[in-house]
């Protein structure tokens, strides 16, 4: 049966109808740990609606007995909540009384549950060497709850998953991504959560040291039917929620999954450039470095335009605070595959040209992805990319060199693509020495859309011009990079799917209850 972590809203049937709220914000954090143990931690806003009863009890629900009760843990606003008891409505779950911490009518409250629940893996019915884990968030009743809300599940992987090595199945992922060493997989959707949300995922059985079960685990909360009591004081109500234990860290895992998923490097670089070969791959340029570096494409579209300017090949107006690329007058006949590409997706030399052809942009990221994995073939890539680190340390080393020996202007004008490359550009410029004075105008034609002056400038000062002002063309003719990422990713990095499907198993069980046999229960449809 599939393993649900599902959940209900529950009311005396006396005043079930004077309860009515919505959830603005829904996040769900499930971590695998390596010892097959499902963390889940749970942070939901309320919002209690006016003249309605106030949200004073929640229930619970885990999906197997093999729950840890100790380890529950619950709190409103950041406040811890104590009273924690055995459910007197759902048969496996807890109950939080909220005590002087329930939501009022036309108030809102930020809920936080957490606690473990080991016991989930299963063998994956698609290889004997693979494991599985299915998962649904808990839900509301529908009847009660109104609007939709800002939904986003997590999950993480056991450490030492790769993106080549898990998978989905059922529902896809809406975006993948690794954190601390974490592989992590990410949904997120404007929906009302009143109904189950399942996902599955599959990985190598050996990142668990857990005993592997051969059928999923069976749910054994089934829908109560019976009427059940109240708390002392009046009616349970709970807008159900799920949770699992909250150790440092899962706080940790919460930091950095809110961190990246508003900045996250998109894995565009199929796992087969990770196949080794022997030795360095020389020739490349700094563009195509960056991608071997799996450097994000927005420095990877700066360092083309470098190159473009390098070659005279584009000059660069301002119109409007936006950047507009015109023919340069350099010869184009010996310009890269992906530099002509780039050209195409701007329009230059195109008469009456309109906005950026972004399909255009994205078959440019595409065409160097397979030209840098054709390139590779045969070669070392950790050798590789560790050369190219080298030659970005060995510019600084010159940089520095030749600021003593007054020859730092041609230097840097050599050097500028490769010390781009770094990643902590900005960091290292700011180290050289501030009394170091440059003029740009004897270092290029190209430099000139880049710096603020033609006169002397200090290094770091001149560097800082030339990223920022990169930054600021790749930025004025693309705007969010988050599509193109995307659509690059799903040709040459797609998603993963398991052959296994979920839909041959028999249905499982739904922690959900109802208050009393009158009512509808909450699990709409969830229970089985």
């Amino acid at each position: 049966m599939k393993a649900l972590i599902v959940a209900s809203l529950l009311a005396a049937c006396a005043s079930a109808q004077s309860y009515s709220f919505s959830v603005p914000s829904f996040v769900c954090n499930a971590s695998l740990e390596a010892d097959g143990t499902l963390l889940v931690y749970y942070e939901i806003v309320f919002e209690c609606a006016p003249g309605a009863h106030a949200i004073d009890i929640v229930d619970i629900g885990f999906p197997t007995d093999s729950y840890e009760r100790s380890s529950v843990a619950a709190a409103m606003d950041g406040a811890q909540v104590t009273d924690i008891r055995e459910s007197s409505y759902i048969p496996i779950g807890v109950e939080i009384h909220l005590g002087d911490r329930s939501i009022q009518p036309g108030r809102s409250g930020t809920l936080t549950l957490s606690g473990r629940n080991p016991g989930m893996v299963y063998r994956d019915p698609s290889s004997p060497d693979r494991a599985a884990l299915e998962f649904s968030p808990t839900w509301f009743d529908g009847s009660l709850l109104s609007g939709t809300s800002r939904f986003v599940l997590r999950f993480q992987f056991p450490p030492g998953a790769d993106s080549a090595s898990v998978q989905y199945f059922g529902r896809p992922f809406s975006s993948a991504y690794s954190a601390e060493g974490r592989m992590i997989y990410e949904w997120d959707a404007d929906r009302a959560v009143s109904s189950e949300y399942m996902i599955g995922v599959s990985f190598p059985a050996g990142l668990v040291s857990c005993r592997i079960q051969d059928v999923p685990p069976a749910v054994t909360a089934k829908t109560r039917t019976s009427a059940g009591g109240g708390s002392a004081g009046g009616a349970a109500f709970a807008p159900l929620c799920m949770g699992v234990a909250l150790p440092v860290g899962m706080i940790l895992l919460v930091v950095v999954a809110v961190r990246n998923s508003r900045k996250r490097r998109v894995q565009y670089m199929p796992p087969t450039i990770g196949v080794e070969g022997v030795g360095i791959k020389r020739g490349l340029t700094a563009p195509q470095a960056s991608m071997l570096l799996e450097q994000p494409l927005d420095r990877v579209l700066r360092l083309v335009i470098f190159g473009l300017l390098l070659k005279d090949a584009v000059r660069i107006e301002e119109s409007d605070g936006k950047p507009v690329f015109r023919e340069g007058g350099g010869d184009s006949s010996g310009l890269w595959d992906y530099e002509k590409a780039l050209l195409t997706a701007l329009k230059v030399g195109v008469p009456g040209r309109g906005a950026l052809d972004r399909e255009a942009l994205g078959k440019m990221f595409i065409g160097m992805v397979k030209d840098l994995q054709t390139r590779m073939k045969g070669f070392s890539v950790r050798e590789t990319r560790d050369y190219y680190k080298s030659i970005t340390a060995q510019a600084w080393k010159q940089v520095a060199e030749s600021a003593a020996g007054g020859e730092i202007e041609s230097i840097v004008s050599e050097r500028m693509e490769w010390l781009l490359l770094d990643p902590d550009f900005e960091k290292r410029a700011e180290r050289l020495p501030p009394q170091i004075m440059v003029f740009p105008a004897r270092m290029g034609g190209f430099y000139r859309p880049l710096v603020s002056t033609g006169g002397g400038i200090s290094i770091p000062r001149f560097c800082s011009d030339v990223a920022g002002s990169l930054e600021h063309f790749a930025g004025g003719i693309v705007g969010s990079f988050e599509s193109i990422a995307s659509s690059v990713t799903a040709v040459t990095n797609p998603v993963p799917v398991s052959s296994y499907s979920s839909s041959g198993h028999s249905g499982g069980g739904c922690a959900c209850a109802c208050a009393c046999a009158g009512c509808a229960c909450a699990c709409a449809g969830g229970g089985r």
